[in-house]
């Protein structure tokens, strides 16, 4: 039978083709605070810090964008709460960062291990050396971090799996770090898929944009035109070139 000059076995081929494109769909979501350019930081170190926005989703790190004001290192971390309602969070996992330059740090999935966190985990940094790298700002549009300050004579921190009471900083102070997560595909029924490490390797790989090639055929050259009138001669070249001053890099206060 034919529609409008489309078969039966077409059409329903058709509905089959867009129902297969449209029932998956990648999505990524930005947690934490821009990477603004500041000079505030801690002068103590042995302290941890989590974002105040949790993961919405069962997640992946994706990309991380932190502003560094000098080059020690610090911990990325992944913190699970222990009872809802409650400040308590247990470590999952942490990596040891290692800031490239002073400034905006954007650094990649391929910079870093693959970091799962379920819903509503807190990405954390574990500040050890002293002054911090990481700056604050104080910005009232986003929850304040929550904090633990380890005691100055105990030389230990936290290992994988301990548990930590954290306290909500009196200030709008927040971090200048913020993190893409990958969050899965979500499906037709408007759910999401929990990702894995081989989806965000796949991922990372269909969303790198590659170089536009040029046509292979290009076209045939015309024919040559006629020649045009002859210029009026030109102005004697100086005999000294003169090189402008170049101006200097900006400093950010």
């Amino acid at each position: 039978m034919v529609y409008n000059g489309v078969s039966r076995v077409w059409k329903w081929r058709f509905i089959s083709l867009i129902f297969t494109v449209s029932a998956v769909q990648s999505s990524t979501v930005t947690i934490g605070n821009p990477a603004t350019p500041a000079s505030s930081g801690l002068s103590k170190g042995r302290r941890v810090f989590l974002l105040a926005e949790g993961s919405p989703l069962p997640s992946l790190i994706l990309n991380l964008d932190v502003y560094f004001r000098n080059l020690n290192p610090l911990f990325l971390q992944t913190w699970r709460r222990e009872v809802k309602g409650e400040f308590k969070f247990r470590l999952i996992e942490e990596y040891k960062i290692y800031p490239e330059r002073i400034g905006e740090n954007k650094i990649s999935a391929s910079d870093l291990p693959c970091m799962l966190l379920n819903t509503d985990d807190r990405i954390g940094l574990y500040i050890e050396d002293q002054p911090s790298s990481v700056v604050f700002v104080y910005d009232f549009d986003h929850p304040a971090a929550l904090s633990f300050t380890y005691e100055d004579d105990v030389s230990s921190s936290a290992a994988l799996g301990d548990t930590l009471d954290f306290d909500t900083l009196p200030l709008a102070l927040s971090f200048s770090v913020n993190a893409e997560l990958y969050i899965g595909e979500k499906t037709s029924l408007g759910h999401y898929t929990v990702p894995t490490c081989a989806d965000l390797a796949n991922f990372t790989k269909s969303t790198t944009t590659l170089n536009p090639i040029g046509p292979t055929n290009p076209t045939q050259k015309g024919e040559k035109g006629d020649k045009g009138d002859r210029g009026a001669p030109g102005i004697p070249a100086a005999g000294t070139l003169i090189e402008s001053d170049s101006l200097g890099p900006s400093v950010i206060p």
